[in-house]
């Protein structure tokens, strides 16, 4: 999707789960900290999730439209 990381690194197959959470995200749960290492809950996994990294805020209208730079 083009979508820069800007901290940390995206999805690897690590065997565990693993996030990459946008900006919007980690100024809202962990403002003046930093997200990568944090762990959150999630829906349908047994264990928490492991930020690894965090992307560029980017919107959009389907899979298949251009992105809109916030």
């Amino acid at each position: 999707m083009q979508i820069p990381i800007l901290m940390g690194h995206d999805l690897e197959d690590r065997g565990r789960a693993a996030a990459v959470v946008d900006e919007e995200f980690a100024k809202t749960y962990f403002p003046g900290e930093n997200p990568v290492g944090q762990h959150i809950a999630a829906p349908h996994y047994v264990e928490d999730v492991e930020i690894v990294g965090v992307s560029a805020n980017a919107k959009y209208g389907d899979f298949r439209g251009q992105s809109k730079r916030r």
